[in-house]
């Protein structure tokens, strides 16, 4: 059973892309301004200032910083990871797309940039810059990590867990990373056996994290399990949290079983219309009993969506 319309929720929540602390390389034919000692000055500044939370003081340093350094790609990511700190994704875009025009075969600005739209819900640009970027670099684990999620976002989910599987086998060493984003692959496509199953050897991993347990909770809660996603649940949530993940669990699997069943004409004859019922529930009183989207847990950093893109886990650098 695929799920489509309550699960780009469970996405969002659950993948994320990583864009934060990307390191440049840069090209012969590249363009790059080196940066002067002005600007490193301007950026340190920017970055107390930033840290003390005067927000709007920093943002004007860190324009300066590229106003003043030319053709220069450093001070335009800080620009861009700034506002992506602020949850401003869509400000990093402009500063991101003009590093790309300076270093257009440049693969960490590539992956950068296309993690930004994974994290503001635009995966079909994300894929383009994906691809342009695999096809000059050639393999690389985190490349096919954030192409696995963004087409997760557009429901390809087979395509998406192929891409999981390259970057396994390119890395391996971040089994639990890509394993955990293939499992929610999984899930969103209704292969709830087969996330159960490629989960539960992870636990035994050192590198285990609540990712990794409240996948499994969210398997097992919709595959019908409610005492084993209770017990999961509570690994990384208070009391009230999993209960309401738990709720949440039960309310989407009965809604896409309502869906997989198409009423016969005498059962739909028997329907008694919402507009004579005495008892039907308001809109609003509907909305105020629905259970709240689950709660997800803190989870570590991901190098950008550990694309983490939030979202399966983007690595940012791991995005």
């Amino acid at each position: 059973m695929r799920l489509f319309l309550i699960f780009p929720i469970l996405l969002g929540l659950t993948l994320a892309v990583s864009s934060c602390g990307e390191s440049t390389t840069f090209g012969k034919s590249d363009k790059n301004t080196p940066i002067s000692a002005r600007e490193e000055g301007l950026l340190r500044i920017a970055h107390a200032t930033e840290s003390s939370g005067d927000f709007a003081a920093s943002e004007r340093l860190y324009k300066q910083a590229v106003s003043l350094s030319g053709n220069n790609v450093e001070t335009r990511i800080e620009l861009a990871e700034f506002y992506k700190r602020q949850h401003a994704d869509k400000w990093a875009i402009a500063p991101l797309k003009e590093a790309v025009a300076l270093q257009p075969h440049n693969m960490e600005i590539l992956r950068n940039l296309a993690n930004t739209y994974i994290n503001m819900g635009s995966p079909q640009k994300a894929l383009e810059l994906l691809d342009k970027a695999i096809t000059e670099h050639g393999k690389d684990a985190l490349l096919y990590n954030s192409k696995g999620v963004a087409l997760d976002m557009q429901g390809r989910y087979a395509e998406a867990q192929q891409a999981y599987r390259m970057a396994l086998e390119i890395n391996p060493d971040d089994a639990v990373t890509f394993d955990a984003n293939l499992s929610m692959s999984y899930i969103l496509d209704g292969a709830y056996d087969k996330a159960i199953a490629l989960l539960l050897p992870l636990l035994n991993s050192p590198e285990a994290n609540s990712t990794i347990r409240q996948n499994l909770a969210l398997a097992y809660g919709l595959n019908g399990e409610s005492d084993k996603a209770l017990k999961f649940g509570l690994k990384d949530l208070s009391a009230k949290e999993a209960e309401d993940n738990l709720k949440f669990y039960r309310m989407v699997a009965k809604t896409y079983r309502n869906q997989a069943h198409k009423p016969t004409e005498e059962e739909d004859k028997k329907q008694i219309p919402a507009a004579i019922s005495d008892d039907t529930d308001t809109e609003q009183d509907t909305e105020a009993k629905a259970p709240a989207a689950p709660t997800v847990s803190k989870q570590p950093a991901i190098s950008s969506f550990n694309p983490r893109l939030p979202l399966p886990t983007l690595k940012p650098d791991k995005l």
